[in-house]
């Protein structure tokens, strides 16, 4: 065999390869509003899957980072345009918190009859007028003043 077909040989194998274990990852952008007289913000989100930044201004900026195991671009496209990593916010006004949660009823995602795991990572733009901001981690709660 010549080098030459070798090398194509070579070029076609690992394109192959890399289909097979196909991944996708996308940013999504959400914006939510800040109610006046809140002091105290809470992430329903594991620690680890979030970075806090302080911003100016009275808008929580929030950047969703999502990675599929298995599947495409499409697909997570599809995914994150029908609200599946959306965060969702609720205000209690008595203890002046602002509570951000994820979807609650994630049910399993499956990708040619096979689970595909999904890595989801936020990162949050906090005003500074917050003074903490309490994150719910699996492990642990874990309160930070700003």
């Amino acid at each position: 065999m010549s080098y030459s077909k070798l090398l194509v040989f070579i070029c076609i194998s690992f394109f192959q390869i890399n289909l097979l274990f196909a991944q996708a990852s996308q940013k999504m952008p959400q914006i939510m509003t800040l109610p006046k007289g809140v002091v105290e913000l809470h992430i329903q989100v594991d620690k680890s899957q979030v970075e806090i930044i302080k911003t100016k201004g009275s808008r929580i900026s929030i950047e969703t980072n999502v990675k599929i195991s298995q599947g495409s671009l499409p697909l997570l496209k599809y995914l994150m345009d029908n609200g599946r990593y959306d965060l969702t916010a609720r205000e209690n006004n008595q203890l002046s918190t602002f509570t951000i949660s994820p979807p609650k009823n994630k049910k399993v995602l499956l990708v040619k009859g096979e689970e595909c795991e999904e890595a989801v990572y936020y990162k949050i733009h906090v005003p500074e007028s917050i003074a903490f901001v309490k994150t719910f981690g699996n492990q642990d709660n874990t309160t930070a003043a700003l």
